[in-house]
């Protein structure tokens, strides 16, 4: 009989590893717990090392334990004497990782052995930084070598490097684990990601860092939230020019379908993003645009007011959390705490039709908190929060299908329009697009560290009304002085068709293709139309609008139905409203989802430079000089000029590091390979470094120049132009 059968330990084999179940043998505190979740709010793997020992799980006590797995929880439950800082124990509940791989070959039938130490139930004490209540959490037993520590500590075997079984093991548990609870690649991530930058050292961050870009590399990590064409299937965004000649068809729909404009309408109210008219119409599939998680959601509302039927209200809205990376030449990535800030954002699918669970979400939701799919069945009008367990959807993922709205039920059928197409039947089978963002990620992430200033205004005030910001685009860089006289003879020619703002169409067809490409560049930060002061906009400007007092009163009833901010960003039971990542105050970034997702695929997450030895098979990197591997930061000594193929640093840095070594200069798109290096000395001592590089500079260089030193680290590119065509204006 194989280990653990004997001791009648249960486990469970995947491939070529067997996962033993051990979390309930283990010491635990004598008064404490851990606090307890369900497994359905699991949502991230969170990779970690102990910083100690390289302890072996090969020896056993008599009951089947690893002794290091045994000691290592006595470590994490016994109290500590304060003036040893945490040397003695932890005093905590219980074992703090959720699965352990130890130091060395460990194996039975044939399989490498890893330990599940703590129940995936428990939310257990490994990441911090609000990681902990939805991570499952990995460790290593070893102290792998970092950046601040090269070689590991002075204990560690083998320079501070995994284990061959720690490298064979770690991919096939994370493929595991992510079967089980549905995790993107997006969403494995390491603790310097979160709180600690050298756990679990730079070999599992390499290895976690190209993992996260699998479908980056698949061109499957963006779809379009509707086929662009007549075929009903997901649409990826494979590549820029790709991406934008597909957005050109959406936002020539988008036009053709008269409504829905980026970012006001006719009567200047703030839309926050566009209306999208599949070709298949209504029942038309819904698509993640992007791997991320269901925070909020409306199952089946149908608005009909006074006998008006508004169609439907129902939504779906998506958080997205893509890994960012720490570049230490451009701190907007992370500030100047070596954790990388990552890219988050939110897509709103509204006008959807009847949502249940024949939907993968829902279905989700269904399975893993039924308590609260009853009470979205018996109630589908109201929205909901369901952040509180993990409703994971992949891009190009089915979410919803396509419902119909008339924006327009009010309208009296007698009254002229400037383009009676707006108004048929046909055009109600409509789908609201949106993507917001609470923190700029053009302005954090972009190369281009002064393009959101091009681009970007902010409206301060509360209400709906977009006047405002409209008077100040000429302020904007970015839009030209020809876009904003096309935008005031637009809305001289609508108010000279419609003075009494009763014809939406007349902005229709005032909105040249021009002016719809200059609006969709801007970027504007202001109070959602979702939880905006809707009623003292009309209350001052139903007069103009021509509206009755009876029709003021049902315009404003008919926007009360379709808000939902303030029903989800409420806290009930496990779905609490810091889970959904919204702000009360509902004051996020807008920018024209569809360019938006155009700029998402075109930035990259781009590794420095092939690190020395290339990667093994497991895809760690092998490394063969960690000096010209790992980064230090260091300056250029003298001025050099464009075209030079060598500069000059100072002298106080090991020679080893230049040996296949690279380095990256503030400001500059190159990275550059240093071919050959000759010291200059001062003395006996060496003052200073000339590197013979490759390529030439590309643009001067002026002496205290900082430079990344190092292959290894990680930068953002971006392929896509801000301001490229998308209407073919």
């Amino acid at each position: 009989m194989a280990y653990p059968e004997e001791h009648g330990i249960s486990f469970t084999d995947h491939e070529s590893i067997r996962i033993v179940e051990i979390a309930g043998l283990l010491p635990t505190h004598a008064t404490k717990n851990f606090a307890n979740r369900t497994e359905g709010q699991i949502r991230k793997v969170l990779i970690h090392h102990h910083a100690g020992a390289a302890k072996s799980t090969v020896e056993k006590r008599a009951d089947g334990i690893p002794k290091s797995c045994w000691s290592t929880a006595q470590f994490f439950v016994r109290a500590d004497d304060p003036a040893k800082a945490g040397t003695q124990g932890r005093n905590w509940a219980g074992y703090a990782y959720h699965y352990d791989i130890g130091y060395g070959e460990d194996r039975s039938a044939g399989k490498d052995l890893v330990f599940q130490t703590q129940l995936p139930t428990k939310i257990g004490f490994h990441t911090g930084a609000g990681q902990n209540e939805m991570g499952i959490s990995i460790s290593h037993m070893g102290y792998m070598r970092h950046l601040d520590a090269p070689t590991g500590a002075s204990y560690s075997p083998n320079d501070g490097k995994p284990h061959e079984a720690q490298k064979r093991a770690l991919p096939l548990l994370v493929d595991y684990l992510q079967d089980k609870y549905a995790i993107s690649d997006l969403h494995v991530q390491g603790h310097f990601q979160h709180k600690k930058p050298a756990c679990p050292g730079w070999d599992i961050e390499y290895w976690l860092m190209k993992r996260e870009l699998r479908s980056a590399g698949l061109r499957q990590a963006f779809c379009w939230p509707i086929a662009p064409g007549s075929k009903d299937e997901p649409t990826f965004l494979r590549h820029t020019s790709g991406a934008a000649q597909d957005a050109a068809k959406l936002i020539a729909a988008n036009k053709a379908g008269g409504t829905g404009f980026f970012p006001f309408g006719r009567r200047f109210l703030w839309h926050d993003g566009i209306h999208l008219f599949p070709d298949s119409g209504e029942g038309a599939n819904v698509y993640a645009v992007r791997d991320g998680w269901v925070i909020g959601a409306r199952l089946n509302k149908n608005v009909v007011l006074d006998g008006k039927d508004y169609g439907s209200a129902s939504f779906v809205l998506v958080m997205h959390e893509d890994p960012g990376l720490y570049d230490p030449l451009d701190k907007r990535t992370s500030g100047s705490r070596r954790r990388p800030t990552p890219l988050v954002y939110f897509s709103l699918y509204m006008h959807l039709g009847p949502l249940d669970d024949t939907i993968g979400w829902v279905a989700m939701l269904k399975e893993r908190d039924r308590a609260r799919y009853d009470q979205l069945m018996a109630n589908p009008e109201l929205g909901r929060n369901v952040a509180g367990v993990a409703l994971p959807v992949k891009a190009g993922e089915v979410i919803g299908k396509v419902g119909k709205h008339n924006p327009f039920a009010a309208r009296h059928p007698d009254l002229d329009a400037t383009d009676e197409a707006v108004f048929e039947a046909e055009k109600h089978a409509v789908l609201h697009f949106e993507i917001f963002f609470r923190d700029h990620l053009v302005k954090r992430f972009d190369p281009d560290k002064d393009l959101h200033k091009k681009y970007t205004l902010k409206d301060t005030d509360r209400d709906s009304l977009a006047d405002d910001i409209i008077r100040k685009l000429d302020r904007l860089t970015g839009f030209s002085d020809e876009s904003v006289e096309a935008l005031r003879e637009a809305v001289e020619a609508a108010a000279t068709t419609d003075p009494g703002f009763q014809d939406p169409s007349a902005w229709t067809v005032a909105l040249t293709s021009d002016l719809q490409e200059a609006l969709s560049t801007v970027i504007v930060e202001h109070r959602s139309e979702w939880n905006a002061d809707w009623n003292s906009v009309i209350n001052s400007q139903y007069r103009q609008w021509g509206l009755s007092t009876a029709e003021r009163d049902h315009f404003k009833n008919v926007i009360r139905e379709f808000q939902w901010w303030r029903e989800v960003v409420r806290t009930e039971g496990i779905h609490r409203a810091r889970l959904t990542g919204l702000s009360a105050n509902a004051r996020p970034f807008y920018a024209h989802p569809l360019r938006l997702l155009c700029w998402l695929v075109g930035l990259r997450r781009e590794l420095d430079a092939n690190i020395t030895g290339g990667e093994d098979e497991h895809g760690y990197p092998n490394s063969t000089n960690i000096d010209a591997d790992l980064w230090i930061l260091t300056t250029i000594r003298a001025n050099a000029s464009a075209g030079d193929t060598t500069v000059r640093v100072k002298g106080s840095i090991e020679a080893t590091r230049f040996d296949g070594g690279s380095f990256r200069i503030k400001g500059h798109a190159s990275q550059y390979r240093i071919t050959a290096h000759s010291e200059i000395l001062s003395g006996s001592r060496v003052d200073s470094y000339d590197l013979t590089i490759s390529p030439a500079l590309e643009k001067d260089v002026r002496k205290n120049a900082k430079i990344k030193l190092g292959n290894y680290g990680w930068h953002f590119e971006q392929s896509f132009d801000w301001d490229t065509d998308l209407t073919g204006a």
